[in-house]
């Protein structure tokens, strides 16, 4: 599975490289929009499974589950919101594919 993650980016600043970024300092929409400063959110967590034809809307205000979720009992935090994009701003987009729970990559989107 791979987790989208987005980076609202502060005054048209450049993004701080991606991979400096570790998975625990990565919050949820809603953390990421209370923070004064700005901080990379996942905004899904995908299995490679559920990719409809590659396309992948960031913004689109729907939830996805963990796909690791499935193996314990859900908890709220098992679930993210892909919460719409503020007009006007620019964010940094990239993908962390996770292989296993030890294990995980990094995949830049530059836009």
């Amino acid at each position: 599975y791979f987790y989208v993650v987005a980076l609202k980016l502060k005054d048209g600043k450049e993004p701080t490289s991606s991979d400096s970024y570790e998975n625990n300092e990565l919050v949820t929409y809603a953390e990421a929009r209370k923070s004064t400063n700005p901080k990379p959110y996942i905004a899904a967590v995908v299995a490679s499974s559920e990719v409809d034809g590659n396309m992948f809307i960031l913004g689109d205000s729907r939830n996805t589950s963990d796909p690791t979720s499935r193996r314990r009992r859900s908890t709220s935090s098992d679930y993210y919101y892909n919460g719409p994009l503020e007009p006007g701003s620019s964010y940094s987009i990239f993908q962390r594919i996770v292989l296993s729970d030890k294990v995980s990559y990094l995949v830049v989107i530059t836009l």
